[in-house]
C-alpha cells in the first residue's frame, strides 16, 4: 500500500521536474543545440550511413573533419587501413622475428628460407578517424569514384554539401569550423574543391595534407624504370653475398628474390599510377607538369583564414630481404614416449645486405625513391605548398595513415589546449624530426612501435654493424646483424662446419642406439623406461626410449643425413628437385598454381592433400593422381599418406611444381604390406596386391608378415620394391 502511494506521488513530481529550467540557471545559459541532439550524436542521416562513407558526430564545439583519400584507395583509408591489402604496411623498421616452427619428424639444418618479412603493421588501432574522433571532432570520410581525378571530383561535389548540412546539425546557430584533411592525391583533390566552390569555404579554418604530391610524382610518368632497376639490382647477387654455399641455385633464387620485391612495391605504384602502368593519358596525370598538376597551381591562392599544414617523407623503404637459417637445436634429436624421435625447428633471419632495404640499393634514379629525398611514391620538395607549414619526418609513403606524431600535430592544431594525450594509441614508427618548422608549436614525439605478427613469433634484437652469437636453451647459435658479405661467408662457413660436426656426433649417436634397440643389450632398467628418466620423459640429445626385442621398430634407423634433408625440405641445395618455380604467362591478377604430380607413366593414383600453412586437421583441397589448383601466394603444405612437405611457396605467376615419388610394390595378389616411416609403429597406408604408391620422395620402410625392408625414392623417381 505504501509503495503504491510513494509511486503514485513521484509520477506526478517527475512530470513536473520536466516543465522545469535547468538547475544551471535555465535553457538561456545553455548552447542552442538541435532538440534531438543525442539522438543526432548517436546516428547520422542515412546518407551518410551507405555503404563507402562514415560519419561520426563529436562535440559542438569541437571541429568538424573531411578526409580525403588517394588514388585507387577507398574510405578505408581512415577507418581501416589495416584492411586494405593495397596500403604497403609491412613491418620493416625492427628485425624479422626468429621462427619457432615447431615440432618436426626431421632435422633441420642450413637455410630454412629466403625473402621478405611479411609481419603487416596493426594499422588499425592507429586510424585517423577513430584518433580524431576520440579528440572530441566530428569526423567523416567517404570513397570516391575512380579512377580519374574527374571521376574522383564528381563524388566530391556530391559530397560536400552533404557534409556542410550534416556538419551543422549539431549546433545550426554556430556551426563547427571545418577542416580538410587529405592523403597522397587526396590533397590534390581538396585543392581542387577549393578553387572550385570559394564561396562555400568561409568555415574550413585548417588545410591537412600528407605526402601530397602538389607538384608532381616522377614515377607516375610509368614504372618500368623502376622495375627494371630492381631486377638490374638484384641481378648482381652472388651466393657469397646471400650467404650461401656454392651449389645453391642462385639465379633461380634471384629471380624469385626480383619478382617478390616487385609484387610488393605493386600496390604502392598502384597509388600514383592507375591500371595500365603508365600507358593511357590518365596514368599520367600525377606526373610533374602534366596538365592536372599545372592546372592546380594556375591562379591557386591561399584560403583567407585558413593555416594551411603539409607533411612530407624521406623514407622510401618499405620491406627488408632475409636469409632465416636454422638454429643447430634444429638439427639435435628429442625423445618421448608418444612421438618418438623428433626434432624442435627454429629459424633466425639475417638480412641480405646488398639489397635490403631495396629502395636504399638503387642507382639515384629519381628523388622519390632516394633516401633522405623521397617517401617511395612522392618526393618530400613536392609535398609542399608555398604557403604552408611544412614538416618533414623520415617516413614511407604508407605510415603518414597511422603515424601517431603527425596525427597528435593536427590533432593539436584543431582542438588547442583541449588536445587529448590520454587517448589510447597505437604508437607509430620513430623517426629523425628534420622539419622546418613544429606544427602548432609542438615538438614530434617518440614513441615505440606495437606490430602484428602472425603465429606468436618472437622477435630478436638486431645489433647493426656486427655478426653476434647468442646462447639459449634450443639455440645454440643466433646470427644477427648486418654485416659485410665477407664477414657474413666467414660466418656461415663455421656454422655449416659445425652443422657438419653435428650431424656426424648424431649419427653415431644412433648408431649407438641401434646397437643398444636392436640387439646389444637390455633397453633400460624395466626394458620400457629410458635411462636416466621416466617413461615418456623428453630428454634432448639422450638416448632413445626402449622397445621390446623383435619389434616394429627394431633394428631400424631413422634418417639423419643431409641429404634426405634435402630431399625432404623446399629451398634447401637439391631442394629444387623436391620444389622448383616456373613462371607461367596464362596465370591472371595475383594468383600463383600449384602442380604436384608423380613421375610420368607411374599411373599412380593416390590422394595428393593440399593444407594451408600451419593447417593439421582441415583439408583445403585433394585429387587422385596429381594436383593442380590455383591459389592466393603464400605458404602451404602438401600430403601424400600422411607424409607432409612443409613451406611449399606459392609467388605470383609462377607454377610451383612439387615433384612426388612412386614405389612399385610387387607382391602377388593377396600378400598384405604396410607402408611405415622409418622407426615409427604408425602405418601410413597398406595393400595386399601389386600397387604404383605415390609418396613423399624420402626412406620409408615395407613391413610384410611383421618383417620390415628400407627403401628410398627421390623426387621425380619410381623405384621398384
Amino acid at each position: 500500500m505504501t509503495r503504491t502511494w510513494r509511486a503514485g506521488l513521484l509520477l506526478p513530481l517527475l512530470a513536473l521536474l520536466t516543465l522545469l529550467p535547468s538547475a544551471r540557471g535555465g535553457d538561456e545559459e545553455r548552447t542552442p543545440l538541435d532538440a534531438n541532439a543525442l539522438e543526432v550524436r548517436r546516428l547520422p542521416s542515412e546518407w551518410w550511413r551507405q555503404t563507402g562513407r562514415a560519419f561520426r558526430f563529436g562535440d559542438a564545439d569541437k571541429p568538424a573533419v573531411l578526409f580525403f583519400h588517394g588514388l585507387n584507395r577507398d574510405v578505408r583509408t581512415w577507418t581501416a587501413p589495416g584492411d586494405d591489402d593495397g596500403i604497403p604496411r609491412y613491418v620493416f623498421r625492427e628485425p624479422a622475428p626468429t621462427l619457432d616452427l615447431g615440432r618436426r619428424s626431421y632435422l633441420g639444418a642450413g637455410v630454412y628460407k629466403i625473402g621478405i618479412n611479411r609481419d603487416r603493421e596493426d594499422a588499425n588501432e592507429s586510424n585517423w578517424f577513430d584518433y580524431l574522433a576520440a579528440q572530441g571532432c566530428t569526423v567523416a570520410a567517404f570513397s570516391q569514384k575512380l579512377p580519374t581525378f574527374a571521376d574522383a571530383m564528381t563524388t566530391v561535389e556530391e559530397v560536400w554539401p552533404k557534409f556542410l548540412e550534416e556538419s551543422a546539425r549539431m549546433n545550426p546557430q554556430a556551426p563547427p569550423p571545418i577542416a580538410l584533411v587529405g592523403h597522397s592525391r587526396g590533397g590534390l583533390v581538396l585543392r581542387e574543391l577549393i578553387k572550385r566552390h570559394p564561396e562555400s569555404m568561409g568555415r574550413v579554418k585548417w588545410v591537412v595534407t600528407l605526402h601530397s604530391p602538389h607538384a608532381g610524382s616522377a614515377l607516375a610518368a610509368g614504372t618500368e624504370p623502376l622495375e627494371n632497376e630492381i631486377r638490374e639490382t638484384i641481378g648482381e647477387l652472388t651466393a657469397a653475398a646471400l650467404g650461401l654455399p656454392d651449389e645453391f641455385p642462385i639465379p633461380a633464387i634471384r629471380d624469385e628474390l626480383a619478382d617478390a620485391a616487385v609484387a610488393a612495391l605493386r600496390p604502392l605504384l598502384r597509388m600514383a599510377v592507375t591500371a595500365g602502368g603508365g600507358a593511357s593519358p590518365e596514368d599520367l596525370e600525377l606526373a610533374p607538369d602534366s596538365p592536372l598538376i599545372r592546372g592546380l597551381a594556375q591562379g591557386e591562392t591561399a584560403l583567407p583564414g585558413a593555416k594551411y599544414l603539409t607533411f612530407g617523407g624521406t623514407d622510401p623503404n618499405y620491406f627488408r630481404f632475409y636469409v632465416w637459417w636454422f638454429t643447430e637445436g634444429s638439427a639435435t634429436p628429442h625423445f618421448s614416449k608418444k612421438h618418438g624421435m623428433y626434432f624442435k625447428w627454429k629459424a633466425v633471419p639475417r638480412e641480405i645486405d646488398p639489397i635490403s632495404p631495396m629502395y636504399a640499393k638503387l642507382r639515384d634514379i629519381a628523388p622519390e625513391i632516394t633516401p633522405g629525398r623521397g617517401d617511395g611514391l612522392v618526393a618530400d620538395a613536392r609535398s609542399r605548398l608555398p604557403w604552408s607549414t611544412h614538416t618533414t619526418l623520415a617516413l614511407n609513403h604508407s605510415e603518414p595513415l597511422w603515424n601517431r606524431q603527425i596525427q597528435g600535430a593536427v590533432a593539436r592544431a584543431l582542438v588547442g589546449p583541449r588536445f587529448r594525450d590520454d587517448v589510447p594509441i597505437l604508437m607509430g614508427a620513430p623517426g629523425e624530426d628534420d622539419s622546418e618548422s613544429s606544427v602548432a608549436g609542438q615538438p614530434a614525439s617518440q614513441g615505440g612501435r606495437k606490430t602484428k605478427k602472425g603465429g606468436g613469433l618472437d622477435s630478436i634484437p638486431i645489433d647493426t654493424g656486427s655478426v653476434k652469437a647468442t646462447e639459449t636453451a634450443d639455440t645454440a647459435i643466433a646470427i644477427r646483424g648486418r654485416p659485410a658479405s665477407e664477414s657474413v661467408t666467414r660466418e656461415v662457413d663455421a656454422l655449416l662446419d659445425d652443422v657438419a660436426k653435428r650431424l656426424e656426433s648424431i649419427d653415431a649417436r644412433v648408431a649407438a642406439m641401434e646397437k643398444q634397440v636392436g640387439g646389444g643389450g637390455a633397453p633400460g632398467p624395466d626394458r620400457g623406461t629410458p635411462p636416466g628418466g621416466a617413461a615418456g620423459e623428453e630428454k634432448p640429445g639422450g638416448a632413445a626410449p626402449g622397445t621390446s626385442p623383435g619389434g616394429a621398430g627394431a633394428g631400424t634407423k631413422p634418417g639423419l643425413n643431409l641429404k634426405d634433408l634435402k630431399k625432404l625440405r623446399p629451398g634447401l641445395g637439391a631442394a629444387g628437385e623436391l620444389v622448383s618455380k616456373v613462371r607461367n604467362a596464362a596465370l591472371k591478377g595475383r594468383l600463383g598454381r600449384l602442380v604436384a604430380r608423380f613421375p610420368e607413366g607411374s599411373e599412380s593414383k593416390d590422394e595428393v592433400q593440399l593444407y594451408a600453412d600451419g593447417e593439421t586437421e582441415k583439408c583445403s583441397k585433394w585429387a587422385a593422381g596429381g594436383l593442380e589448383v590455383e591459389l592466393i601466394p603464400g605458404r602451404y603444405a602438401v600430403v601424400v599418406h600422411k607424409k607432409r612437405i612443409e613451406g611449399v611457396e606459392i609467388a605470383t605467376g609462377h607454377d610451383t611444381v612439387v615433384r612426388l615419388g612412386v614405389i612399385r610394390v610387387q607382391v602377388g595378389k593377396g600378400t598384405e604390406w604396410s607402408l611405415f616411416e622409418p622407426g615409427s609403429k604408425e602405418c601410413l597406408t597398406w595393400g595386399n596386391d601389386e600397387k604404383s604408391l605415390g609418396v613423399v620422395p624420402g626412406r620409408y620402410e615395407i613391413e610384410i608378415n611383421k618383417k620390415r625392408e628400407a627403401v628410398e625414392v627421390g623426387p621425380g623417381e619410381t623405384v621398384d620394391f
